[in-house]
Parts: C-alpha cells; structure tokens; sequence
C-alpha cells in the first residue's frame, strides 16, 4: 500500500523518512531536466524565429507594435486552436495573458495563477514575463510599456491590432490611450502572412440539447430575451459569445477545448432568428431542428458584410435598433454597424443574466453530475489510497505502472469516462508533483511529467 510519500502527489511536500529516497527523488528530476533540455532549447527557437520573422513583418509594415490578446473573436476565454494568436507568438499556453512585441522588446503580461508556468515556458524567448494583478493588463499599462520599448526613430508611430479579435470595449481603451502617446492604431492581421500552419478553424457537427436537460425551448428563451429587448427599446440583438448561442438555441459542440460549444454568430430580428455558422456543421437532424424552431442559416464569414451593406439575409437594418454587449463583441461588428449609421444600442447582453436563472430541469441535471463525478473520484482515491504501491528506486509503482502525475490522470479522466452520460471533462486535471505543485495551473506534460 502507498502510505507516506502519496500525498505529494497534490501538495509537494517530500513526506518519506531518511536521505535515500530524497537523494533518489532529486536525482531523478535532475536526469529530467537533462532529458528535455533539447527540447525546451528547441522550443525557445521556434519562439525566437517567429518573434524575428514578426519583426520583419512589423518592418514592412512601418509599425512600431503588435498587441496579442488570448480572445477570439467570440471574446472567449478558451478558444480554437485557430485563434491562439498569443499562445503561438509567445509559446504561452495559459488561458489568460496578453503579448506585444516592439522591434527591440517583447512583454508577456498574465496573472498570478500562470506566473511561474509563463516564466518556464518562455524561457530562452525573447518575452519578459510581467505579472499583473489582473488577467489581463490595462490599456494604460500596455500603452506606457509600448512608449518606453519602441524604437524611437520618429517613423514609426502605429501599433497593430486586429480589430476582429479584440472586444469593442478594449480597442477603445487602447486607442484612447495610445492615441495620448502619440500612437495610432492600424487593423491588421499579421497572422495571415507569418502563421504558416496555421490550424482551420474547427469543422465539429453541431448536436442538439435534449429538452429533458435544457428545460425550455427556443421559443420560451427568444420571447425572455425579446422581452428583455423590449425594456431598452431595442429591437434586435447580435450575439457572439458562443456559450450564449448555444444556450438560446438548445444546441452544443465541440469547438472549444473542455466547451460543449460552437463557432457561430446568432442575429435575433423582431421576426427572424439567423444564425451565421458553416453550413458543414449542420447535419440533417440538426437542420430539421433548426427549421422546426424558426431558425434560418447564414455563412458563418458573411455576418460582419451584411451588417456593413445595412441588411441581414435580406432583412434592412436601418430602421432597427441593433442592441450589442461591448464588452463581448469585437470591434468589427461594431464598426460594422456604425458605418451604416444604425441606431445602436450598447448594452450588455440579457442572455447572460437569463441563462443565469436555472430551471428545476438544469439545477437537477447539475445534482446528478455531481454526484457521478463523485462517484469517479472516490474510486480514485480508493485506487491511489490503497493500492499496492511498491516504491523502488525513488519511484511507486504497481503492476508495472508508475505513479505519475500523467497516470493520475490518464486514471482519474477513465473512471469519469466510465459514469453514465460522461461527455467530457470541463476542465483539464491539475496533478502537480514535487515543485509542479506551486504552479496554480499545472497540467503534466511528456516533457515535465513528475
């Protein structure tokens, strides 16, 4: 049986008495940190090269900065693998952050839950980690840094930003205050040109949310949020937040790592429910359900084109008033908008306070996936607590199987697969070993598994 030494597995302590095991143990890691050298150097060059290839772009472009967020353009917090702008300049995988990189300096700003995992995965990089309080920075905090990091020729005053994946609220926030530097901000993509392989956007089918779980339908959740309209004297809403598009219609996806949602826009008209999603994701049971419940389809691609030519599939916009969240959807759409002088009303969205109200259906469907991931857990820890682990070498074993922070998760993730209506994990398993335990957002990779 494991007795000593098991729980530090979760909190890091080395709990095993006398200097052999210690000796071992340290022994061990330094022979791991010796096996992945190679490959963390080639990571660092990977990252250094993009940065390089970045500035070469920056330099063509008579920019002096390009800001990174971690959104899409559906202001998630965790998006596809298309969107990852910041993960693939930086080499950062945390779900919160922002880059900029100058032609002298790069900065990565996150916040304290990734401090230490942002410092080891850009190390070697051309990126100084600065912690944040928050999850993002400021748009004063990343405009004074670019003004003390640029290159100071008197040429290069812009600083690039791709409209599309920044919320209204923020692109405002950094154009006033790069605006008060002496800085303007140009929309531009760099990705299209230096992003080589860079990863389609997902192609998922979409499925349906069965009534029995969701507990109203799309008819009762458009009249709530038409009514919710109502009060701002609004008559239209667009959506882009994907958890709200797939709460509205009782749909769900894939898309998004750990996120049973999907790529899509959703326009609520007075008379006329469109969704802009690729049209490969519908399936025939889908659309079926999509024209039972009054729900047209657009291209995914064309909703920002119809709100710029001031209609939408047909309908005229200009004499609606076209209510959006800035704070969730991207400068494009509202710009969008503005261009056809449309009455905009800028509120935040009604559904997030409406899906925010469960229903006896939703509060007794969360009861019972508690309860069989409760189920999951115990038999884990019955499996860690009194299996018969053998330690030998520095190292607990049972039946050939090392005890790994990978192996518990590999283990803990197959007895969840194992409970009834398991459709996949809302979260990545945090299992940190040894030092990996004080990082907040620790997942075990090949490389660093302890």
């Amino acid at each position: 049986m494991l007795r000593q030494g098991k729980s530090t597995l979760f909190c890091g302590l080395m709990q095993q008495k006398g200097r052999i095991f210690l000796q071992t143990w340290m022994f061990r890691v330094f022979l791991q940190s010796l096996m992945t050298k190679a490959t963390e150097k080639t990571r660092s060059e990977v990252i250094t090269a993009r940065v390089e290839a970045l500035r070469r772009w920056l330099h063509s472009q008579r920019l002096a900065a390009y800001i990174f967020p971690s959104t899409d353009p559906h202001a998630g917090e965790y998006v596809p693998e298309h969107w990852k702008s910041r993960e693939w300049i930086s080499g950062f995988d945390g779900s919160a952050g922002t880059a900029v990189v100058t032609m002298t300096d790069a900065g990565l700003w996150t916040d304290s839950r990734y401090w230490l995992a942002a410092e080891q995965q850009t190390e070697g990089t051309p990126f100084e980690v600065i912690r944040c309080s928050r999850n993002v920075p400021t748009a004063e905090e990343l405009a004074e840094w670019i003004s003390q990091h640029h290159r100071q020729d008197g040429k290069k005053t812009a600083v690039g930003l791709d409209m599309y994946v920044n919320t209204t609220e923020s692109a405002e926030e950094l154009k006033t205050q790069l605006e008060l530097r002496g800085f303007e901000i140009v929309d531009v993509d760099p990705l299209i040109d230096v992003w080589q392989d860079r990863p389609d956007l997902p192609s998922a089918p979409i499925e349906i949310h069965p009534l029995e779980l969701a507990g109203r339908t799309v008819a009762q959740k458009m009249a709530d949020i038409r009514a919710e309209l109502h009060k701002n004297r609004a008559d239209a809403l667009v959506v882009s937040q994907l958890d709200e598009i797939a709460w509205a219609l009782n749909l769900r996806g894939t898309d998004v790592h750990c996120t049973p949602v999907f790529v899509a826009y959703l326009l609520i008209l007075p008379h006329r429910i469109i969704l802009y999603v690729d049209r490969n994701k519908v399936t025939s049971s889908v659309a079926a359900y999509l024209k039972e419940n009054g729900i047209e389809t657009c291209p995914y691609h064309i909703l920002i084109p119809d709100l710029a030519d001031g209609q939408a599939d047909g309908t005229p916009l200009k004499d609606l008033r076209i209510q959006f969240d800035p704070a969730t959807t991207n400068y494009s759409i509202c710009d969008a908008l503005g261009g056809q002088k449309a009455s905009i009303v800028r509120e935040p969205s009604p559904i997030a306070s409406l899906r925010a109200i469960k229903n006896e259906a939703e509060t007794a469907s969360f009861r019972s996936a508690m309860l069989r991931d409760g189920v999951a857990m115990v038999k884990f820890l019955r499996w860690l607590d009194e299996g018969e682990w053998m330690l030998k070498d520095g190292q607990w074993t049972m039946n050939g199987e090392r005890l790994t922070e990978m192996a518990v998760d590999k283990r803990l993730t197959a007895l969840r697969a194992k409970q009834d209506k398991f459709r996949g994990l809302s979260f990545d398993t945090i299992a940190g070993y040894g030092p990996h335990a004080a990082i907040v957002h620790y997942k075990a990779t090949p490389d660093y598994d302890a």
